[in-house]
């Protein structure tokens, strides 16, 4: 499947953020030829098919998502 998990660069193209809070991901898991989309590809997501990791997609597209919970 396909998860969202919460990074994307539609603020400036190629600069990956977490969100809401907009700071640069500390960690990137970009799957080959990832990220491919340019402006057209805006979120982040996770895909079990790609051995969970990440490919840029249109952030209008509909999947579940990944939340984190502070400790």
């Amino acid at each position: 499947g396909l998860i969202w998990i919460g990074v994307g660069d539609f603020i400036a193209e190629g600069k990956w953020l977490t969100f809401p809070n907009a700071r640069y991901a500390k960690f990137v898991n970009w799957g080959g030829n990832e990220p491919n989309g340019g402006t057209g590809e805006n979120c982040a997501l996770m895909a079990s098919g790609y051995d969970y990791r990440w490919a840029d997609y249109s952030c209008s597209n509909v999947y579940k998502f990944i939340c984190e919970k502070a400790k």
